[in-house]
């Protein structure tokens, strides 16, 4: 039986700035699109690989201080650099790095009574998805 790997103590930067403390959860979702290649001599639909679809979601716990949306609302509509390994050492086989210039698009802000304030985002990674293992 193979050990699972339980994600604690990541490491994660959006324009150089140290979001750790902020993030509950990123996802990234390294993708490439489908293209259809199928032509009048097909009897199946054929496919081809298309350009990268890459996105960064994640879920933001808001402190009192603001400081999440202190850091991000400035980088709305611009592009900025991000960097995610899901363990907080260097990058290795077993933890690889993904960089990528991420979209800032914006954040939403808000809550219900009684409850930590989150901002769900999901925003596009406008350039190639790069995978480090060294």
């Amino acid at each position: 039986m193979t050990t699972k790997r339980v994600i604690k103590k990541c490491f994660a930067t959006i324009d150089g700035n140290d979001m750790k403390p902020y993030f509950s959860e990123i996802v990234i979702n390294a993708e490439i699109e489908e293209v259809e290649g199928t032509t009048l001599e097909s009897d199946f639909r054929d496919y081809d690989a298309g350009l990268e679809k890459n996105r960064m979601r994640g879920t933001i716990r808001h402190d009192e201080a603001m400081a999440a949306e202190g850091i991000l609302w400035p980088l709305r509509g611009t592009k900025v650099p991000v960097v995610v390994r899901f363990k907080d050492a260097a990058s290795s086989p077993t933890n690889p790095e993904y960089s990528g210039t991420l979209l800032v698009l914006g954040m939403p802000l808000g809550g219900g009574v009684g409850t930590v304030m989150e901002s769900s985002v999901d925003w596009p990674i406008c350039s190639t998805l790069t995978r480090t293992a060294a």
